[in-house]
């Protein structure tokens, strides 16, 4: 008996507690390992969060780069716009310097000149041309009248050049008496620039839109007369402008 009690204690003493320290101890790496095996999987991942925040913050840098590098070339790209339209605006100003000025002069060279038209001439000669207008003009005007130079421009239309403005106002003050020719009819304009004409040819077609509507027109230069209210094609706006006071237009 106290053999086996001895052999019992002696079990239930130090081999015993040797057994329960043992248990003990591997209970306690089974129940540590998962808990450091979720921490260090928790510090993975907040590695890996960390990491993705730190390539998402460079490529916010590099957007904000490339952002500020656009909106640079934006503003030089505005800039650059901006200068051509200037140079654009400056280089149209130019170019209607030049072309009103291309117009005085040729106003200039036209001044005393008249367009004849409606008489049939069969010959290229100049005296010859100048000899039927002269007698022409005396004929039917009653007036004579020098003519320095005369040419055929197109059939039934001739370039009358006279000495000065007071003979070409006597031409022009006396060419209603042309209404008495009956066949064949002609007509006596004045010599006009290429703008002049532009403006003319305005002028008609306003007049037929006119007539068209029942108004009563008469053209002059640069103008006309519908229903008693005298109209001017204004150069510098392009369009019609109502003259405010009453006027007489010699009929064109």
């Amino acid at each position: 008996m106290g053999s086996d009690e001895d052999t019992t204690d002696g079990g239930t003493g130090k081999g015993s507690a040797e057994q329960v320290a043992a248990i003990f101890h591997k209970s306690k790496k089974v129940i540590r390992t998962p808990t450091k095996d979720k921490e260090k999987s928790q510090e993975d991942k907040m590695d890996k969060i960390l990491r993705m925040l730190g390539n998402l913050n460079n490529e916010m840098k590099e957007m904000r780069e490339e952002q500020k590098e656009y909106r640079q070339e934006v503003r030089e790209l505005r800039k650059e716009n901006e200068k051509i339209k200037r140079e654009n605006m400056e280089l149209k100003q130019k170019i209607e310097e030049v072309e009103k000025k291309m117009d005085r002069m040729e106003k200039e060279k036209r001044r005393n000149n008249i367009i004849v038209q409606g008489i049939e001439m069969k010959t290229q000669d100049q005296n010859a041309i100048k000899e039927k207008l002269t007698s022409f003009l005396e004929r039917a005007l009653q007036i004579k009248i020098d003519i320095i130079n005369a040419k055929k421009i197109k059939e039934g239309m001739c370039l009358v050049e006279l000495r000065n403005e007071t003979d070409k106002g006597t031409v022009m003050k006396n060419k209603a008496k042309l209404k008495e020719i009956k066949e064949p009819r002609v007509y006596i304009n004045d010599d006009m620039s290429k703008i002049e004409r532009e403006i003319q040819k305005k002028i008609r077609i306003r007049a037929k839109e006119e007539r068209a509507e029942g108004s009563r027109v008469k053209i002059g230069f640069q103008k006309l007369m519908v229903n008693e209210e005298e109209w001017k094609w204004d150069i510098e706006r392009q369009r019609f402008e109502k003259d405010p006071g009453p006027g007489k237009l010699q009929k064109n």
